[in-house]
């Protein structure tokens, strides 16, 4: 099959002891930027392995299961039981996330990772997920000579205008 080649090879660490596991970094990513990573882990010869991948260190998000069998057998690379989607964030440069086996005969694998850059919610200036008042706030602060309002404004404002009650009698 297509995957076998993706899936036959990967890097890993045996144990018999829950917890342990293996560490991944990925350098070079954007402060407080939040990505999607996408991490395979499996190994075709091993019996079921839950392994569990969270973030460690700098490093927020949710965590995530996968667990390694046998079989089925995967014919693609995007088999979703293959592969656990985590959304992170790092405070500095670096992402760190942390797979610990949890079941099974122990040792963790990876067969290699995505990583995602999340975009940004136009008019979100404090990054928190949502387009308020605290943004209308910092953009009113910022806005200096070298930036169009009108422009600067747009994004906020049309952001906003989604959340305006509808017009007529009021109920």
């Amino acid at each position: 099959p297509p995957a076998h080649a993706f899936y036959r090879d990967y890097f890993g660490t045996n144990s018999t002891i829950a917890g342990d596991g293996l560490k991944l970094t990925i350098d070079g990513v954007t402060p407080e930027q939040e990505y999607d990573l996408k991490i395979w882990s499996h190994d075709p010869a091993t019996a079921a392995t839950e392994i569990r991948w969270s973030p460690t260190d700098n490093t927020t998000g949710n965590s995530g299961d996968v667990t390694m069998v046998r079989t089925p057998v995967p014919s693609d690379v995007d088999d979703h039981s293959k592969y656990v989607l985590l959304r992170v964030k790092a405070s500095d440069a670096s992402l760190d996330v942390f797979g610990g086996f949890l079941t099974g005969p122990g040792g963790t694998r990876i067969n290699g990772f995505e990583l995602t850059a999340v975009p940004a919610i136009a008019g979100d200036f404090n990054n928190d997920g949502a387009v308020n008042g605290d943004d209308l706030a910092i953009w009113k602060e910022h806005v200096g000579a070298a930036v169009d309002a009108a422009a600067a404004a747009s994004p906020w404002s049309s952001a906003r205008s989604r959340r305006t009650r509808p017009h007529g009698p009021a109920c």
